[in-house]
């Protein structure tokens, strides 16, 4: 079985076929246990979870009857322990992301781009939409849903910047143009878009990027540009336009075979 927290929850059996999934309570307390599969969550987080404002009088009988309805939808995959309960033989979305995303981070501290494009490819298309959509209110996904969004940008960044190691500038500058429009405030993407601009031969546009966001940035928050955006201005100024290599083997130790 699997649940899938990236996006609108969604459960899928061991065969692939979608099952409905719980409506109220029960959905907050499927999302609140897979959001640590495999590790017991108390009681008492489970209970803050379900009612974050002021818990029934008999909380305690009140969880065991949330918990009792969820298990006619999942059986015996939800456990209980000395810890608190889990959930068992259940994988979840937001761990592969977790792993992949690692083993995308891994593959560019190893300098090896095409694994890279690949593997956060791989991770950036597991998102059906934000993450625990429908559940944002809840209090208990707060944490959940930034960091899954920070590392899904983080992801994302080393997506665009090993497309333009391998495929050259113009593969990327229709989607670094959409990431800008979406936040003119992100300096390291307006940098990476000054740079692909500049290597497209559209120097006086990449300038007039960096004076757009400079402008905003006075305007809107009263700061100067970080040492990123005034580099990549400086770049574009003196023509040091970004090199594009030829896409080549990674670097990454290959399996042997036999």
């Amino acid at each position: 079985m699997r649940v899938e927290l990236l996006g609108p929850v969604r459960i899928t059996g061991d065969d692939g076929a979608e099952i409905p999934v719980p409506a109220g309570r029960q959905r907050v307390l499927l999302a609140r246990l897979a959001l640590d599969p495999g590790r017991h969550v108390t009681a008492d987080a489970l209970i803050a979870a379900l009612w974050p404002d002021e818990a029934p009088a008999n909380a305690a009988g009140a969880l065991h009857t949330q918990l009792s309805r969820l298990r006619r939808v999942l059986g015996d995959r939800v456990v209980h322990g000395p810890g608190g309960y889990r959930l068992t033989r259940v994988d979840t979305d937001v761990e592969e992301f977790d792993r992949t995303a690692a083993q995308a981070e891994a593959a560019s501290r190893e300098d090896s781009p095409t694994a890279v494009r690949d593997l956060a490819a791989a991770a950036l298309a597991l998102w059906r939409g934000p993450a625990l959509a429908g559940l944002e209110q809840q209090g208990f996904a707060d944490a959940a849903v930034v960091r899954l969004a920070v590392r899904r940008e983080a992801v994302a960044a080393l997506h665009i910047e090993a497309r333009l190691r391998l495929d050259g500038a113009e593969a990327v500058l229709a989607d670094l143009a959409a990431r800008h429009a979406a936040d003119p405030l992100d300096e390291p993407d307006a940098a990476r878009y000054m740079r692909a601009l500049a290597g497209s031969g559209r120097r006086a546009d990449a300038l007039a990027v960096y004076d757009q966001v400079r402008a905003k940035l006075a305007d809107d928050l009263g700061v100067d540009p970080s040492p990123v955006l005034g580099e990549a201005h400086l770049d574009v100024l003196r023509g040091i336009e970004p090199v594009v290599p030829e896409a080549q083997p990674d670097r990454l130790p290959r399996p042997l075979t036999a």
